[in-house]
């Protein structure tokens, strides 16, 4: 289960626009029972090891510095806080039921009406599909998710080898365009 995080840099500031970005699910590989419940935040990044090291979430923590760097606080949160694996293999999901997934869609609008963020981002296609469901009256921005599974998507999207440093790049170039229209 992954808790709703926020993002900002220390500096006193309190009037901060906030950037929503959204992904699906706090998908992971879990050997743990299902009748164990893990917390955490989106893309573990309360753990030090994983905003600096980590191959997959160190990049996730990159581009969300880029947003807080320039001076916006950043609410991290998943279209469905929860992720079950099977009781045999912990590294298949259960689909949540329908019943489930509606009840999330909903924390989802009343997180977007609470925090009335200048920007939705929504990273892959479960996020962005669930955004443009539930008709959100704001701003948003789509973007495929910056898993690894996704790296020939992101070589496509920008043109040129998906290394850290290139996804870094075009997001930069990318986001902060889109957010500067606003």
């Amino acid at each position: 289960m992954d808790i709703p995080s926020i993002l900002e840099q220390n500096d006193n500031f309190l009037e901060k626009r906030t950037v929503v970005i959204l992904g699906q699910d706090p998908r992971r590989q879990s050997k743990e029972r299902v009748e164990e419940i893990t917390i955490g935040t989106p893309y573990a990044l309360h753990l030090n090891y994983c905003r600096e090291k980590h191959r997959s979430t160190r990049l996730y923590f990159d581009l969300i510095r880029v947003l807080l760097n320039e001076g916006y606080r950043v609410y991290l949160t998943d279209v469905f806080k929860i992720w079950v694996s099977e009781s045999n293999n912990g590294n298949h999901n259960i689909p949540l039921i329908e019943q489930d997934q509606k009840r999330f869609i909903k924390i989802l609008k009343a997180e977007l009406e609470i925090f009335e963020p200048l920007a939705v981002i929504t990273w892959g296609q479960v996020a962005t599909t669930t955004v443009n469901s539930i008709g959100l009256s704001g701003n948003h921005f789509e973007f495929p998710h910056p898993s690894p599974a996704n790296h020939k998507t992101w070589s496509n999207l920008i043109g040129k080898p998906a290394t850290r440093a290139n996804r870094i790049n075009f997001w930069q170039e990318k986001v902060l365009a889109f957010l500067n229209k606003l």
